[in-house]
């Protein structure tokens, strides 16, 4: 983490996966400083606005919208929804503060500031579980600030960050004793009778409306959007009944990779630029499979995937257990 020249915008920048996020809004917390946290993870990006002790704003866009957030907590209809978006397009109205003047969250005047501060919340939560990328705090004047006439908000820093941090380790807890959140799932047809409608609840059939064969079990609570604690034991009873199979952690359980040996040189090799190429490289032990080696450096499959085929292709590790599985593996990934 490198602190910048406190006179200049960017007072702080770094990697997240060295930092932590915890340790990030900690920093900013004590600063005392106004200003904006911005990260970006490939092709994701978020961002959380802070005024001294609160967060007034959060954004991840590839996350969880406001739209879809309130068609997932029941205060809208997916039609509702749809019929709103092109008004506010044309009018240029915050999206919640359209919404109650159409009367849709009654009349109550702290009714949607109840609702963005819940939502608020939950993107924050989000944030919060990010482990790669990088991220940079620009500090904010006032005159940066652009004129807010929409539901203001505000969120005790302290209370966000106590909060958030006992459900990260409730889930963390909780996601330790399913299988990897990395997995891509598919439906095992053949564990499912004629009458899965009689035999399945419905919030067994919420999580099987989400799964398609391509999202891992992360995405499939992110896009259900709410109790993920709870659907993350729904899914578990899930895979445990094998109505749920895993698609790509079953072979990447027997595929062992081990660092090549013949040359001297492997032992301390370096990939410049490939921040996750080396990290995964030095955890390779000859011991640890794909599907461990992902869950140890917190990898989706895809990256483990894309950063041990960069290994093989400059001859730095080889494949010793699990070749032909590997093999398969190649052609579907």
């Amino acid at each position: 983490m490198a602190v910048a020249d406190l006179n200049r915008k960017t007072i702080l920048q770094g990697d997240i996966a060295q930092s932590g996020m915890t340790s990030i809004l900690s920093l900013i917390k004590l600063s005392q400083k106004s200003g904006t946290l911005r990260l970006r993870d490939g092709e994701k990006n978020a961002s959380i606005r802070i005024e001294k002790n609160y967060f007034i704003e959060a954004s991840a866009p590839e996350e969880i919208l406001l739209g879809e957030f309130l068609v997932r907590e029941g205060y809208l209809t997916e039609q509702d929804l749809a019929k709103t978006l092109p008004l506010q397009k044309r009018m240029h109205i915050p999206l919640g503060q359209l919404l109650q003047g159409m009367g849709y969250f009654g009349l109550d005047a702290n009714a949607l500031t109840r609702i963005l501060n819940r939502y608020l919340r939950e993107v924050i939560f989000r944030i919060m579980k990010w482990n790669r990328g990088t991220f940079t705090v620009e500090e904010t004047v006032k005159k940066d600030f652009p004129v807010r006439e929409e539901i203001p908000v505000r969120l005790n820093m302290d209370f966000v960050l106590l909060d958030t941090t006992q459900r990260l380790d409730e889930w963390k807890r909780l996601a330790s004793g399913v299988t990897s959140l990395q997995s891509a799932l598919k439906i095992n047809r053949r564990a499912i009778p004629e009458n899965a409608s009689l035999t399945l609840n419905a919030d067994q059939l919420t999580v099987l409306s989400y799964v398609n064969g391509r999202r891992t079990l992360v995405r499939i609570l992110e896009k259900i959007g709410h109790n993920e604690m709870f659907y993350l034991s729904v899914i578990d009873d899930l895979l445990k009944r094998r109505i749920l199979i895993e698609r790509q952690a079953e072979a990447m359980r027997v595929i062992i990779p081990g660092r090549i040996k013949a040359d001297a040189v492997n032992r301390n090799r370096q990939f410049p630029g490939k921040f996750a190429a080396n990290l995964l490289y030095k955890e390779i032990d000859g011991k640890k499979n794909l599907l461990e080696l992902a869950d140890s450096l917190h990898f989706e499959l895809p990256d483990l995937w894309e950063n041990i085929s960069l290994l093989l292709k400059n001859e730095a590790v080889e494949i010793i257990e699990g070749r032909r599985e590997f093999h398969n593996l190649s052609e579907e990934m």
